[in-house]
């Protein structure tokens, strides 16, 4: 019985300590970077890119970027070949 005391309360302890870890982790992370000039960048990956079959150098895409409360108050997408 003091055995399983010991190892129900070790239990408890460990899962205290995992769902505080958990909790840190999921808190809002500043994705985004503001330069000197005060411009931001937000880091983003292009998915699905699909070429425009009416013009040949237009390629189709969707962008998602996390909502988040930034300054930023527009975004310009630049492409790197």
């Amino acid at each position: 019985m003091k055995k399983a005391k010991i190892m129900l309360t070790a239990i408890i302890i460990l899962a205290v300590v995992g769902g505080t870890l958990a909790f840190r982790i999921k808190a809002p992370i500043r994705y985004y970077m503001e330069d000197s000039s005060q411009q931001c960048t937000v880091p983003t990956y292009l998915q699905l890119t699909t070429r425009a079959c009416s013009y040949p150098n237009v390629f189709l895409t969707r962008l998602n970027t996390a909502p988040s409360q930034t300054r930023c108050s527009q975004v310009c997408v630049q492409t790197i070949q």
